[in-house]
């Protein structure tokens, strides 16, 4: 008797686990964000400081991304100099 509902109770997980659920239903690949009521509009004010610690975290990453670029071009060029020096001593 255990062994009929152990079965039962598994064919029907694994029956609901298959079936999508009626409300992700729909021919659109992407669904559009739930809005309720609890969300508040952002002020002008709050969105212009938002924006400012954005431009400049930004900013920072823009200046360390050039320092790595110019680091890296120090590097292979090292790299290119100690390869020409390597193959002058082996030949």
């Amino acid at each position: 008797m255990k062994k009929i509902i152990f079965t039962l109770i598994m064919a029907f997980l694994m029956a609901g686990c298959t079936t999508a659920p009626v409300a992700m239903k729909s021919t659109k690949k992407y669904f559009a964000p739930v809005r309720t009521f609890a969300q508040k509009p952002v002020t002008q004010n709050k969105n212009r400081m938002a924006s400012a610690s954005i431009a400049k975290e930004l900013s920072e990453k823009e200046t360390m991304i050039e320092l790595l670029k110019k680091e890296n071009k120090q590097l292979r060029d090292r790299l290119s100099k100690l390869e020409k020096k390597l193959s002058i001593i082996q030949s």
